[in-house]
């Protein structure tokens, strides 16, 4: 059993970005055909995004703290004695500190957040309706991530008959890797209000579209009774 702070050295290495391109392409199959390691690279990775974050802060706190400590006093007679690398060695906190604020950090990357934010939703068994048959059969093949197969079928159903086939059709566009599609089929979504809002604005950041996925994220935060009003706090303070 691996320990919840010990992270695998094939994930490591997979987020780090230092597999090549053909390893890299082998462990997404992995991946794909394992729905256990695919939840496991993703929760490393949002413990990697959310803990560089904090780091950034960290450091920010400790050389501001450290160069005030050691930044010259002229009025001090020691001024001129003090020797050459402690003068360096402040010199290299505030250009590291002006680093640490102004460049920019890729690994915060739309579509980073979006991989480590984005959970699918369950898709449940109905009952009671002509239609349920296929919807049901839908969602065997999207919970079997045969998307392809399920859309088809999610397609067929009325969409005022059963508006869950919509949102499940917009789901898989977006497991697809089609995020226009699946803003598209969201938007027509009857009801299913809070799931539509934050699949958009997980589509939005597949996309890498930041300014657009801000405005659905900040429209989410500012909704005390949304069941993801935290998590679009958390990545607001990332983009």
């Amino acid at each position: 059993m691996i320990e919840d702070n010990y992270i695998p050295p094939e994930i490591a290495t997979y987020l780090a970005g230092g597999l090549s391109p053909e390893a890299e392409q082998a462990f997404e199959q992995k991946m794909a055909q394992d729905p256990a390691l695919e939840a496991e690279v993703k929760k490393w990775l949002k413990v990697y995004v959310i803990g560089l974050e904090e780091t950034r802060e960290a450091w920010k706190h400790e050389l501001n703290a450290r160069y005030t400590q050691t930044a010259p006093d002229p009025s001090s007679k020691i001024f001129s004695f003090k020797p050459w690398y402690a003068w360096a060695a402040s010199a290299a906190a505030v250009i590291l500190l002006l680093v640490i604020y102004f460049w920019p950090d890729k690994s915060l990357a739309p579509a980073e957040l979006y991989a480590a934010y984005y959970e699918p939703l369950p898709a449940r068994e109905l009952k009671g309706q002509t239609e349920a048959n296929m919807l049901n059969q839908a969602h065997q093949l999207y919970n079997q991530k045969q998307f392809s197969e399920a859309l088809a079928l999610y397609q067929q159903i009325p969409a005022d008959s059963i508006p869950e086939a919509v949102l499940f059709a917009g789901l898989a566009y977006l497991e697809l890797e089609q995020p226009g599609e699946a803003r598209n089929l969201l938007g027509e979504v009857i009801g299913f209000d809070q799931e539509k809002s934050w699949y958009v604005a997980l589509a939005w950041l597949q996309e890498g579209k930041k300014e657009e996925a801000r405005t659905q994220l900040e429209s989410i935060a500012a909704t005390p009774s949304h069941y993801r009003q935290q998590q679009a706090k958390e990545i607001l303070e990332k983009l």
